[in-house]
């Protein structure tokens, strides 16, 4: 939109200059025919002349002499031909013009220097000078060169004693044709533009004619020049039930004098729909009656603003259950303790639940069922708490629920039991009854408690009492118990500790590797490489179980270094064993503590040099979190990746920080859409809602997409219907090792996943 605005102001002025360029030569023409014309009348007593000598006066005496002293002076080419068409006398501007010495000029027939294709016409200007006083015709002269010079031959007769002769004044048009023909290509431009342009333009005068609108606006509004002939009736129309707003625009239209971004408005298109534009405007020439003229472009923007509300709730909620997630949660709890502070009587609880045995629903049933049993027991706790309570999904089967302004402890236990009651009737999915039970840990407020994250985490310290304790029942958070647990929880963490830290020795950890496909192709596009841990005695550990450990301790700059390195060394495998793999790209994680080392860009080069892999072939996820660092070395760190060739792409966008400003300041190619807004894409519209934002976002700031967790058939025609580019899931291929991988390239690439 704005190189579109510069360029149409550019044209604008380009055209004025030529405009100005033309209507001197042509005051410069006039002014030399008209002295003339007063010559020949007797009209001049004494003519003037401005040289570099200064001014010099001759008298009309002689007027012979005078008039060859004259015309030497002259701006234009001039000449003196007989009746007969022979030259008496020239000029040295107009022998300079012809490219002849003067000599050869003066005694030729005029025609011998006319253009062939226009001899015919000066023997009828000839002819029909015989008639008149005063004639002028454009035509063709022929250089000493064989070029042809556009000129204006302008005729007066002039009565010399008994003479009659000829006085021509010969004006070389090159520069105003020059100018002439710049000047429509100008015009040209800026109408295509204006005319071709996806935004919707108007041009109007002051007076508030319209004077031309595009096609844009026409199709957009649904408004012609016939149905708006005034900008009083644009505004009538567009926004005739705001009257306050019709008249603050009407009162400023008129005044600017420079490109003035006039906002948003809702307008009303002439099909009745509602529809936010935002309004540029900016001032254009005169028109030849004087009337100023401006121009105004809009914007529709109003599916970005209904994609942008919708990321800003999904900012605050969680996409799978529509529930509050821990950013609103937080935000709640963090009011609920500055009311205690307030008010020392207040009472509020925080409920710690985790469903049991979840993960085997998963494991046996599907996530796709997973998700539905999320979804109803969310509903179940929802229907089970009073209005006022907060209800909130912290992510996998957790869930808080915040409890305030309760009358008593006793209140908040009622509250517990009633939900964990709510579970006792089965949950039917998919005519399959499923018995659900769980852990829950509650903590009551104090005055301790500054923060919001103390009261959740003891919560949390109560609810793994309950599982403990044999799970489907509630504990309260005491204070021994924070001290029971936090050395339990430390001894743990020690010993995960020092496991990582000799699992990195004794090379434990292996990847596995998910394809991506193209939605629209159906071709292999890729891989994103996944660690396991291959414990000894525990078996493949997945990363959500040691991930977080590692990046406490820091062992997570080895472990990524070492992820990046094999899975850039096999990706390098691969080409070399498959032709067709040589544009396929790897796709790593990438860790926020690796990101803030200061030689995580050299270890990038030294894995690349080492294991042969062009950059073009990696392809880097980064954290959605992470983008919220306005650190400039973070800054440096993308645009030295874009520099190297690697893509960049954001991962499980749209979980908790979706900010679209950062997606047209940093150099991603890729959106990667989170997995809980895929699940219910065909029964959830707010899922669809956001996907569909997100991509048409993404699309407009030339970023392509990639869907994960697509299990069924329905979610990937729906994808590919929203034009998704690219997805992963298990409806195509679950993570596999090396072999299985391998045998996916051997059979797929280049296929159909069909």
């Amino acid at each position: 939109m704005e190189d579109q605005e510069n360029t149409i102001v550019k044209l604008h002025q380009i055209v004025d200059e030529l405009q100005a360029e033309i209507r001197t030569l042509r005051e410069q023409k006039t002014i030399a025919q008209e002295t003339l014309q007063a010559i020949h009348l007797g009209e001049v007593d004494a003519v003037v002349v401005s040289t570099d000598r200064g001014e010099q006066v001759f008298t009309l005496h002689g007027v012979d002499y005078v008039y060859r002293l004259f015309v030497e002076q002259m701006g234009e080419g001039s000449a003196t031909v007989s009746l007969e068409g022979f030259i008496l006398y020239s000029n040295q501007k107009f022998a300079k013009l012809l490219g002849y010495p003067l000599e050869t000029v003066i005694g030729s027939r005029f025609t011998n220097f006319v253009a062939p294709q226009d001899l015919a016409k000066f023997e009828a200007f000839w002819q029909q000078s015989q008639n008149q006083i005063e004639i002028s015709e454009e035509l063709s002269l022929i250089s000493s060169q064989g070029n042809q010079i556009a000129i204006q031959l302008s005729l007066t007769q002039l009565n010399l004693g008994n003479v009659s002769i000829y006085c021509l004044i010969i004006t070389d048009l090159t520069e105003y044709k020059r100018n002439e023909e710049a000047l429509r290509e100008s015009e040209e431009r800026f109408r295509k533009s204006f005319i071709d342009s996806p935004f919707p333009m108007i041009i109007y005068a002051d007076n508030g004619e319209i004077i031309e609108i595009n096609q844009a606006w026409r199709e957009l509004s649904g408004y012609s020049i016939n149905d708006i002939p005034t900008m009083g009736n644009w505004l009538e129309s567009a926004f005739g039930e705001n009257p306050d707003i019709m008249l603050s625009l009407v009162q400023r239209i008129y005044e600017i004098d420079r490109k003035v971004n006039q906002g948003e408005y809702i307008i009303k298109t002439r099909w009745g729909e509602k529809r936010v534009w935002n309004f540029h405007s900016l001032p254009l020439s005169k028109l030849p009656d004087q009337r100023r003229t401006f121009i105004s472009m809009a914007i529709d923007v109003t599916d970005r603003n209904r994609a942008e509300e919708l990321l800003r709730r999904n900012a605050l909620y969680d996409a799978l259950t529509g529930l509050p997630n821990r950013i609103l949660l937080m935000d709640r709890i963090e009011q609920a303790i500055q009311h205690l502070k307030r008010d020392q009587n207040y009472l509020f609880a925080v409920l710690f639940l985790d469903l049991d045995r979840f993960k085997l629903i998963n494991d046996t049933l599907g996530h796709e069922t997973g998700d539905k049993v999320l979804i109803a027991c969310g509903k179940k706790f929802s229907q089970s708490v009073r209005s006022g309570d907060t209800i909130a999904r912290l992510g996998g089967d957790e869930f808080i629920i915040l409890l305030q302004d309760l009358n008593s402890r006793e209140e908040a236990i009622q509250i517990a039991e009633r939900i964990l009651n709510c579970l006792n009737l089965p949950i039917l999915i998919q005519e399959q009854q499923l018995f659900i039970t769980a852990s829950m840990g509650i903590a009551f407020s104090s005055k301790k408690i500054v923060h919001p994250t103390e009261i959740l985490s003891n919560a949390d310290l109560a609810m793994y009492d309950a599982k403990h304790i044999g799970k489907a029942c509630y504990r309260i958070f005491e204070p021994a118990l924070h001290q029971r647990t936090t050395r339990k929880l430390e001894v743990e963490k020690m010993e995960l500790e020092v496991a990582l830290s000799e699992a990195l020795k004794h090379k434990e950890f292996i990847l596995y590797y998910q394809p991506i496909f193209s939605l629209i192709t159906s071709n292999l596009v890729g891989f994103e490489a996944l660690v396991r841990w291959k414990h000894p005695e525990k078996g493949l550990i997945p990363p959500n179980k040691f991930i977080s450990i590692a990046e406490e301790t820091g062992l997570i700059i080895p472990l990524s270094e070492w992820i990046l390195a094999e899975a850039c060394h096999q990706m390098k495998a691969w080409q070399e064993q498959f032709e067709n793999a040589a544009s396929l790209r790897i796709s790593v994680n990438v860790s926020g503590r690796q990101l803030k080392e200061s030689n995580s860009i050299e270890k990038i080069d030294e894995i690349l040099t080492a294991t042969g892999l062009k950059g073009s072939n990696l392809k880097l996820e980064i954290t959605e979190s992470l983008l919220m660092e306005n650190r400039e070395s973070f800054r440096y760190f993308l645009k030295q990746m874009k520099h190297r060739g690697i893509e960049l792409s954001i991962d499980d966008f749209g979980t908790g920080y979706s900010s679209l400003s950062y997606l047209h300041r940093l150099p991603f190619n890729t959106v990667k859409i989170d997995r809980s807004f895929i699940t219910n894409i065909y029964s959830e519209e707010n899922s669809i809602n956001i996907v569909q934002a997100i991509i048409t976002l993404a699309h407009q700031l030339s970023i392509n997409v990639i869907a994960e967790g697509i299990e069924t058939e329905q979610q990937f025609r729906i994808l590919q219907g929203l034009g998704c580019e690219f997805g992963q899931g298990y409806l195509f291929a679950k993570p596999l090792d090396v072999e299985a991988a391998q045998g996916v390239l051997m059979a797929m690439v280049n296929s159909s996943i069909s």
